[in-house]
């Protein structure tokens, strides 16, 4: 599991109430729309990973505290964190390797990725893709935004560098203001013909097999 920023009840009805399975919960930072309901979640009985910097805030609501760019091993699941910009705030980035599905990697709430993951073999890229610059004209809080957020230009890049191993690129974090998800959504088609591009809401649920990948969107 990515973040603690839904509603607990939520999030039980979006894994079928099978808390059991969770092996783990990794968490990037400690702002609200990322962690608010942290301590809730620590009730169900699945570890949340926090890396020590990040977590400064939460050491005592019952998070495991990381070290960044150390492997850890969560049922079949191996995961390390790593340090990304966000204005100021300690923010992670998380690389998950599973036998089923090879390398995930994992950013939101970033300026860009600081370290070079060329060479590592992702298959699919969850990225934040929070705003096109040409819309910033009059836009609040513009100097946040772009030390803090990833553009959809730096995102198109980092995809870029992770070369042929990507299959599937999930676009999260999207700006309802300061962007337009579809036309991001298009971009990355048109440079990325051979990956399903998919774009991240409430109710997703994304699930690929060996042969198709499928997305659809819930109700819920």
């Amino acid at each position: 599991m990515l973040e603690c920023g839904i509603a607990p009840t939520f999030m039980l009805d979006m894994i079928g109430y099978g808390v059991d399975k969770i092996q783990a919960c990794l968490v990037s930072h400690t702002h609200t729309d990322h962690a608010c309901y942290l301590k809730r979640y620590t009730v169900y009985g699945f570890p949340i990973y926090m890396s020590e910097e990040a977590s400064e805030k939460a050491k005592d609501l019952g998070v495991k505290q990381i070290k960044r760019k150390k492997k850890y091993q969560a049922g079949g699941f191996t995961f390390a964190s790593f340090g990304v910009p966000h204005d100021g705030t300690e923010c992670d980035g998380f690389l998950i390797e599973h036998a089923a599905f090879g390398k995930l990697l994992f950013l939101t709430d970033l300026e860009y990725c600081p370290i070079n993951l060329s060479k590592i073999g992702v298959n699919h890229l969850m990225v934040e893709c929070n705003y096109d610059r040409q819309w910033l004209v009059d836009a609040p809080n513009i100097d946040h935004i772009c030390k803090g957020h990833m553009e959809v230009e730096t995102a198109l890049r980092l995809a870029h560098t992770l070369g042929d191993s990507l299959e599937d690129i999930g676009l999260i974090h999207l700006s309802a203001m300061n962007g337009d998800g579809n036309e991001f959504k298009g971009r990355f088609q048109n440079e990325f013909p051979n990956c399903n591009i998919w774009i991240a809401q409430k109710g997703t649920i994304y699930a690929e097999t060996e042969k198709e990948s499928i997305q659809k969107n819930t109700d819920n």
